[in-house]
């Protein structure tokens, strides 16, 4: 996390044993063998500035998304969880606006 504040509050992030490393492997391999099989409209967002994931295999993955529509957004001043640095207030929108576009025509307007 770039937000020093946020980074305080998230003591446990970066302590990982060997198995939970393994486990975390696997769970990517079988998520990214997974992605063409998704059928779901998909917002991906993404930092360019993520410490875990490179531009490269954020591109790649999307790109093996099966979803016919699929919208890949870029946010800037962010590491890795998106949700808990700087720029999360654009991530909150773009996903707002995401679920209120794809809601259920049953549901009422906000």
């Amino acid at each position: 996390m770039l937000d020093p504040a946020e980074r305080a509050k998230s003591l446990a992030y970066g302590v990982f044993s060997a198995a939970a490393l393994r486990a975390l492997r696997e769970t990517v391999r079988k998520a990214y063998d997974a992605l063409p099989r998704v059928a779901a409209p998909t917002l991906f967002v993404q930092s360019r500035e993520d410490n875990r994931i490179t531009i490269e295999d954020a591109e790649r993955a999307f790109s093996r998304l099966g979803a016919r529509e699929k919208v890949l957004e870029w946010v800037s001043g962010a590491a890795h969880v998106v949700t808990v640095d700087y720029g999360r207030d654009r991530v909150f929108r773009l996903v707002s606006d995401w679920l209120f576009a794809h809601k259920p025509a049953a549901l009422p307007d906000k």
